[in-house]
């Protein structure tokens, strides 16, 4: 029942989280040397069985984010806008902070499913909230995996004496949230303070063009002046591709400034899936400087 995802420098997949290969294929195939990815992150996470959305599955596009941000490297890369506006003009960045630029950032996933992208950020030292639709079964699953990831976080940065990391992890939070609602209490629930996100995350959530409108009314309302949002997102032929990347002129509509990234091909998460489903798009979103 409880899975487990790994971070990987070789595999954008990562290990773990979609079907491996059987049968035949599986005989034929080149074992996988994983011994370059010993020290990248590993998260446990327990999917819910409960139907809606689709969060029953750890689909491409959350396992590409969270490859990305398991490396600090890449993680700059995507981050750059945040991270130089963050941190570029201070003279109190920490030693921790230059190693990982995710240490200390409030992060917050939207639609998390099974959560990978909210609990590889904690154990890279963000201070994390992760929300999904209010569903009791996905919000009980999603505090179970908080918890999982939270308790063997703690147990290994005891033997490192990481106070400053071991705080953070502490602060995880799970909470139900449905777009176009009232924020407040997710923005209070990390810590009872007032201050927004730095970092916004929705993978695999705008296959449904219906929903853009209240998806990004509510980013524009959790995250920060200077914050980043990422829509990583696949096509998965349930409606027209164009009305999917609709979404990238309704944002600027809305006074976001967007970043089309690069595409991945990554392992759709059934062998019987195309592989454009597991092609990767990235969108990522700022505020217009005022």
């Amino acid at each position: 029942r409880v899975s487990e995802w790994k971070s990987s420098l070789v595999n954008p997949d990562g290990i773990g989280g979609y079907d491996d290969l059987t049968g035949t294929e599986a005989e034929t195939a080149p074992e996988k040397d994983d011994s370059a990815d010993a020290a990248l992150v590993k998260v446990k996470y327990v999917l819910s069985e409960a139907s809606g959305g689709h969060g029953e599955t750890i689909w491409a596009a959350a396992r590409h984010v969270s490859n990305l941000f398991a490396d600090a490297d890449k993680c700059r890369m995507l981050l750059q806008p945040c991270f130089t506006s963050q941190y570029a003009e201070s003279k109190k960045v920490t030693t921790a902070e230059r190693n990982h630029p995710l240490i200390g950032m409030r992060f917050l996933e939207l639609g998390g499913g099974g959560g990978i992208p909210s609990w590889t950020a904690m154990r890279c030292g963000a201070k994390v909230v992760c929300t999904d639709q209010s569903i009791p079964e996905r919000i009980r699953c999603l505090a179970e995996s908080a918890e999982r990831n939270r308790c063997d976080m703690i147990e290994k940065l005891s033997l490192k004496d990481d106070a400053m990391l071991a705080s953070h992890a502490e602060v995880v939070r799970v909470c139900p949230y449905d777009w176009g609602k009232p924020v407040e209490e997710v923005i209070c629930v990390l810590d009872g303070t007032k201050a927004k996100f730095d970092i916004v995350v929705a993978a695999d959530c705008i296959y449904m063009p219906d929903f853009h409108a209240a998806l990004l009314d509510s980013i524009s309302l959790v995250m920060s002046e200077r914050g980043i949002a990422l829509l990583p997102f696949a096509l998965h032929g349930n409606t027209k591709d164009d009305e999917v990347w609709g979404i990238v002129d309704l944002a600027k509509e809305k006074g976001f400034n967007m970043d089309v990234l690069k595409a991945h091909q990554l392992t759709p998460q059934c062998n019987t899936m195309d592989a454009k489903r597991g092609l990767v798009h990235n969108l990522r979103l700022t505020f217009n400087p005022k």
